[in-house]
């Protein structure tokens, strides 16, 4: 991956490895408890539950799939799409 990120990097793509790195649960948001409000989302007084942890390893496929994804923004113009699919191409034309 890191020869991959290299070559995006070189060739100017506006796409980025591993998205937040880490899936959702994982994130001090939640795994802190820095939601809205007090304790949110986990033990969030809207919630029945009590102390709900997600402990590492609980989504062992998004664990070991995160550091491979690739972020796309979507909500940008035709000709920036145009350029990012023609950078991607020549990057991987290049690992191949």
């Amino acid at each position: 991956m890191d020869d991959f990120k290299k070559v995006l990097d070189e060739e100017g793509c506006s796409l980025f490895i591993g998205y937040t790195g880490m899936p959702a649960y994982k994130h001090p948001l939640i795994n802190q408890r820095m939601g809205y409000g007090k304790n949110c989302p986990l033990d969030c007084p809207l919630y029945n539950g009590k102390n709900n942890i997600y402990h590492d390893g609980l989504c062992p496929v998004a664990e070991d799939l995160f550091p491979r994804m690739l972020l796309v923004y979507t909500f940008s113009s035709t000709e920036y799409h145009k350029r990012n699919a023609e950078c991607l191409s020549k990057s991987l034309k290049r690992l191949s």
